[in-house]
């Protein structure tokens, strides 16, 4: 559906002897593994951030084809707040694509110690605009005056002349979390912004229309559109690794403290050197 737009601290925990992860930390710790995952028959439901959507596919595949018995559903229709699946009990696992919250939005969360986070991988959020778009790369503070409505003209910026159309994405989305934070920082988006319901929107749209612009995780770049320069520096795992890319976020897998055996087996999968294999063929796997 299209419309116009009118962190608790930092606690290393075991889990069964198999990992060593953050109770929700900012930053979180690197996961240790002491043990092979054994795989658990049951059904698990992951839901949250749709920028995390297709490494969690993959992986969902690979441990499925390890073994009998595993029912894994992942909610691929709009995004949503993994935190909140979580907490609600409509998951077992969430998927959370930004920094986990501050202190003073701890506070506003009593059962925010109850969740376990566990960091898999960084990620760099890109910039991007239709292949055809001369514009090679873009400052944050131009990135803020585009999608505030105060640089509307792609001349501005040494390409094309023509009207900028801003794509962004819904509040809930945490990529969006992410531009709001890092790009706006206080100010808010246009009212005249395309607003997209995934990943995926975003990226239709802005193949379709030669002058729009929007970001996207990396995984989500596709034939037809490119990714901008942020601040000189190029989008890549490289620079993401390297933490020089401006727009670099961890990616987490969130369970309650005491997950069931199920989701603390997948864990430990996607956190093993198989697992991590797969998460670098998508983002910048942990060390």
């Amino acid at each position: 559906m299209w419309r116009t737009r009118a962190r608790c601290s930092a606690v290393p925990l075991a889990i069964c002897g198999l990992l060593a992860l953050a109770a929700c930390a900012s930053p979180a710790p690197t996961p240790t593994l002491n043990a092979t995952p054994t795989l658990m028959s049951a059904r698990l439901r992951l839901a949250g951030a749709t920028s995390m959507h297709p490494v969690t596919q993959a992986l969902i595949a690979a441990y499925v084809g390890r073994g009998p018995g595993v029912q894994i559903t992942l909610e691929t229709g709009v995004a949503g707040d993994g935190l909140e699946a979580v907490r609600r009990g409509i998951a077992e696992i969430g998927l959370v694509a930004r920094d986990l919250p501050s202190e003073a939005e701890r506070a506003q969360m009593p059962d925010f110690a109850a969740l376990l986070c566990a960091p898999v991988a960084l990620d760099g959020v890109v910039i991007i605009v239709h292949a055809d778009n001369p514009v090679r790369g873009v400052s944050i503070e131009q990135l803020r005056h585009i999608y505030s409505g105060e640089m509307h003209d792609w001349g501005d910026l040494g390409g094309k002349p023509g009207d900028i159309v801003v794509v962004s994405r819904e509040a809930t989305s945490d990529t969006r979390h992410v531009m709001d934070a890092k790009v706006m920082q206080g100010e808010a988006v246009t009212l005249r912004a395309v607003v997209a319901p995934t990943s995926e929107a975003v990226v239709a749209y802005v193949q379709r229309h030669p002058n729009a612009i929007g970001y996207v995780s990396a995984p989500y770049l596709r034939a037809g559109v490119k990714g901008l320069f942020v601040e000189g520096v190029s989008p890549d795992k490289a620079a993401v690794r390297a933490g020089e890319y401006p727009l670099v976020r961890p990616l987490y897998l969130v369970t309650v403290q005491e997950p069931m055996p199920a989701a603390h087996a997948f864990l430990a999968f996607v956190l093993s050197p198989t697992g991590q294999a797969i998460v670098g063929q998508f983002h910048v796997p942990l060390d």
